[in-house]
């Protein structure tokens, strides 16, 4: 028997973020590797399963935050902004050793009994699993590392800024067409045209449109 909603006077509701950066370095000379980050807005650390595997997701709380998604009947493009506030020194140089952009943003929601920490694990929602239901899935568009200092108080305070587009929003930003190399033509038809096999000695020659030579 699943557990409607409707039943209840008041739930839990606790963001979950899974960031996967597939070209991480903790050092700028370092090779690549895949890191995932797991965090929500809570005040403590929750113990999740993935794949059968217990992973933790970072209570954050306030120094977390994100704006609303929107949700429609129809697919759309939609963007959501992740501030990560108090981020560590260590930390903001391998993120810039780091290839942020087109990593994986991740957003579901975790509900639970009012006033417990206990998950309601058999929601009646489509698609969900141990009381975590799907909110957002994207990729970092672009991102802002943001340094301010009080020299007053003399609190510094830096916050990194994650602008994510999910993949609809992706899909209408595709650019058609091929480049017009003599590489990219012959993948594409299998040698069987060679149209574009004068197109490099074209490159930075002189052309005198409607004047005699």
């Amino acid at each position: 028997m699943t557990t409607s909603l409707q039943s209840l006077n008041h739930i839990q509701n606790i963001s979950l973020i899974t960031w996967k950066i597939y070209e991480y370095r903790e050092e700028p000379g370092d090779f690549p590797n895949e890191q995932t980050f797991r965090f929500n807005d809570s005040t403590r650390n929750i113990e999740l399963l993935e794949d059968g595997f217990p992973v933790t997701s970072i209570g954050l709380g306030p120094l977390m935050s994100y704006s609303r998604t929107k949700e429609a009947m129809r697919a759309k493009g939609d963007k959501v902004t992740i501030g990560l506030s108090g981020v560590p020194d260590y930390e903001i140089k391998s993120l810039l050793a780091s290839n942020i952009k087109g990593s994986v943003i991740q957003i579901d929601r975790l509900i639970q009994y009012p006033g417990t920490n206990d998950n309601i694990v058999d929601l009646d929602f489509f698609r969900a699993s141990g009381g975590i239901v799907g909110r957002f899935y994207g990729y970092v568009n672009n991102y802002t590392i943001n340094d301010d200092i009080n020299h007053t108080s003399q609190v510094r305070l830096v916050e990194v800024v994650l602008d994510c587009v999910n993949f609809t929003g992706l899909f209408t930003k595709q650019v058609s067409g091929i480049r017009t190399n003599p590489e990219d033509l012959r993948f594409l038809t299998n040698d069987a045209d060679a149209g574009f096999d004068n197109v490099p000695a074209l490159v930075d020659q002189e052309w005198f449109f409607g004047e005699s030579k």
